[in-house]
């Protein structure tokens, strides 16, 4: 690799956490920090809390159906999601909408190529 590829990914990569540093501190700040509160919090009585929780079935219950919606929503998204992705990268979801979007396509390029009203070029 030469010298000036490496200062141009050098470059590239001090962007990217440039951009990234922000949206991780605020993930952190938003999920990360209240999850791990709200754990931590759960001991304060040691394991009281827990076995309150564990002992009564209406919260077994909401546990149980908690984790049956998220795992569903998931299979389910999954299932929904990846074959589109696939269709719309590679197959007839590409062409249909290359088709349909066809005449808005060519008038954004016209535009495009006409260039800004008052502007000269």
């Amino acid at each position: 690799m030469s010298e000036r590829s490496g200062a141009a990914s050098s470059r590239g990569s001090a962007a990217t956490w440039l951009v990234a540093a922000p949206v991780l501190a605020i993930l952190v700040w938003t999920v990360v920090w209240p999850n791990v509160s709200v754990i931590v919090g759960s001991f304060d009585g040691g394991l009281q809390h827990w076995r309150a929780f564990f002992a009564n079935p209406s919260d077994r219950d909401a546990l149980r159906n908690t984790i049956v919606v998220a795992v569903a929503s998931v299979v389910a998204a999954t299932a929904i999601g990846l074959p589109l992705a696939f269709l719309l990268t590679h197959g007839l979801m590409a062409a249909i909408v290359a088709f349909v979007f066809r005449r808005q396509l060519s008038v954004h390029s016209l535009l495009r190529s006409v260039g800004r009203p008052g502007s000269r070029k």
